[in-house]
């Protein structure tokens, strides 16, 4: 007979046994309270000066001071934010939050103009509260509490973040993000797997209701953290990044389970490209030089974790400006090396995971869909701020080991200094002289800084200092539409209307879909008497932005000088509608009814 051999077992390793490298059983919950109250004093003596800045020109009218459903704060508006898109922008939970922050800025000063302490005050809440959601999901995968301390002081604390809580009008993606980590909390609370059977999630089989209570609170965080700003149309693949290397569930399970939230992804950037389709056709590179594009942005963003000098919002990092770099292919490859060498089973699950999340979080703003913002750079501060969980997640990962005094040693030092270079970083955005000059200073050609500190300086009476910065924008970027119409502007108030004209018509040939020319053209031409040449450019510019409230009222005012009074009392009903203290369209309305019910042609 021949003798049977045994084998060893071959049994399955359930999912919490693989990660139990990465548990040290934990420090006293007494040092996890002290470092995190120190931790959070720190963040509030880094950010805290932003509550005493201004509104900047650069986006914050658009998106508050000067967006009706934001300002004034109506539930009329507010339905309008979640019924249409505003701007070419579909993001009803941003503009919803907005609102009730414009509402308390009424309510604390009912008389006075918008103040944007109550914003500033939104941005440092979003930002503790995230802070507070990376400890909780680092804790899932890493319980050392000193590591996990340190991981978030890096997330809370980095210069390369101050963009992102400094400006006002990315309170989007602060928004989006908090959304984006609760999804992520609750899949490693509620929805991570304890047993090799595939068929269960936290013991609890996949049919049974509490595993899809979690599923739906989870689905839940993520339509919200999309429609406040449609980059976390990358947490998908976070998810599945989490479930494959750190909660180790079966592929095709964890496909199942982001499949719906993938529709809704395909569905959504359908529609955002149908709002903001490429306008600039020098976007649109060859498919085989997006990843040399998308690596040189990860290298940028890596250099800049590593020496965050000279941040500022405007690196001329477009794709023209990379792809004829002399390094382009060192700074285009090495990322996608280091993402290769995260492959190797030898490096701990928690590195790898925090290395691919870095650039998954990063994946809807690399370049590989160009997208309109490219024409200025491809490279932002403020894209980095979802994506420093990554990081987070590596320096706990890379200090869990150490010992409570070295983790303690290099916590305070490291973070006191975060906190000094966050807080000088920070006074540059207090308003936009300030943040405008530091943007040349960071990078000299950049039409966007000239452009934006010429309008600080005009609307201060420095006309000609801002007229210059005007020029040398146009000088830069010739297409550069917002330029065209700041200087059609300065031209048209000193009465040199031809020139004027020619300026309105160039941002057009720049941009044909651009409003503000289109109403500033109609404007001119109606002033000129001009009316029939007038009416096209006054209805496109309504087209494009119905809900601005005096376009509706010159455009009502055109067609009443045109005869089509019918029309122009939809139009001033529409403007009062929008704005109901407009005394003009008020008074225009009440003639033009007086007119029509005496039989009056004119």
């Amino acid at each position: 007979m021949k003798r049977k051999t045994s084998r060893p077992s071959t049994s399955r390793v359930p999912a919490a046994a693989v990660a139990s490298p990465f548990r040290t059983g934990g420090s006293d919950r007494t040092l996890t309270i002290v470092l995190g109250i120190a931790g959070i004093l720190l963040a509030a003596a880094a950010f805290h000066r932003i509550s005493g800045f201004s509104f900047l020109a650069w986006d914050d009218h658009f998106h508050v001071v000067e967006n009706p459903a934001v300002h004034p704060p109506t539930w009329s508006g507010v339905a309008r934010a979640w019924t249409r898109q505003i701007g070419n922008l579909y993001i009803p939970v941003s503009y919803t939050f907005f609102a009730a922050e414009a509402w308390i800025a009424r309510w604390s000063s009912p008389d006075g103009p918008l103040r944007s302490t109550p914003f500033r005050a939104g941005s440092l809440l979003l930002h503790g509260c995230t802070v507070v959601l990376v400890f909780i999901i680092l804790h899932q995968i890493i319980p050392g509490r000193p590591a996990v301390c340190l991981g978030c002081a890096v997330f809370a604390l980095h210069p390369i973040q101050v963009e992102a809580v400094a400006w006002i009008s990315e309170t989007r993606g602060l928004l989006s993000t908090l959304f984006a980590f609760i999804t992520l909390a609750i899949w490693l609370i509620r929805l991570r797997p304890t047993s090799g059977d595939a068929t269960s999630v936290n013991n609890t089989p996949l049919t049974s209701s509490r595993f899809w209570w979690g599923y739906a609170a989870a689905t839940m965080a993520f339509l919200l953290a999309i429609l406040a700003k449609p980059s976390a149309a990358a947490l998908p693949l976070v998810v599945l990044i989490i479930d494959r290397v750190i909660l180790n569930r079966p592929l095709r399970q964890s496909i199942a389970l982001v499949a719906p939230w993938m529709i809704v992804i395909i569905a959504l950037l359908a529609f955002t490209r149908a709002l903001q389709p490429l306008r600039d056709p020098s976007l649109a590179v060859p498919i085989w030089s997006r990843p040399l594009i998308a690596g040189d942005a990860i290298s940028f963003y890596l250099r800049k974790l590593f020496w965050p000098a000279l941040l500022g919002p405007d690196y001329g990092r477009t794709p023209d400006v990379v792809l004829n770099s002399h390094t382009i292919w060192l700074t285009g490859t090495v990322p996608w090396l280091i993402l290769l060498a995260g492959c190797i089973r030898r490096v701990p699950r928690a590195i790898r995971c925090g290395v691919w999340l870095f650039p998954a979080f990063l994946l809807p703003v690399l370049g590989f869909i160009p997208f309109d913002h490219q024409s200025i750079s491809t490279t932002a501060d403020r894209y980095v701020y979802p994506a420093m969980l990554g990081v987070a997640l590596v320096v706990s990962a890379l200090t869990l080991r150490w010992s409570l005094r070295a983790v303690l040693v290099l916590l305070f030092p490291l973070a006191i200094g975060m906190a000094i270079v966050s807080g000088r970083q920070l006074a540059h955005w207090e308003n936009d002289e300030t943040l405008f000059r530091h943007a040349l200073r960071v990078y000299p050609q950049s039409s966007l800084a000239h452009n934006n500190l010429g309008f600080w300086l005009v609307e201060r009476g420095l006309v000609d200092e801002g007229v210059a910065h005007y020029k040398r924008a146009l000088e830069l970027r010739p297409d550069f539409h917002v330029a065209w119409v700041n200087l059609g502007v300065r031209r048209e108030l000193s009465g040199r209307l031809d020139e004027a004209e020619r300026m309105y018509r160039a941002a057009l040939d720049a941009k044909p879909d651009y409003a503000t020319a289109h109403a500033n053209l109609a404007n001119l031409l109606s002033h000129q008497g001009r009316y029939d040449e007038a009416v096209g450019f006054a209805a496109r510019s309504v087209e494009l932005s119905p809900d601005a409230a005096e376009w509706q009222y010159n455009y009502g005012v055109i067609l009443t000088h045109l005869g089509r009074l019918s029309e122009a009392i939809d139009r001033y009903e529409f403007a009062l509608a929008l704005k109901p203290d407009h005394a003009a369209a008020a008074k225009n309305l009440q003639i033009v009814r007086a007119v029509i019910a005496s039989g009056e042609s004119k």
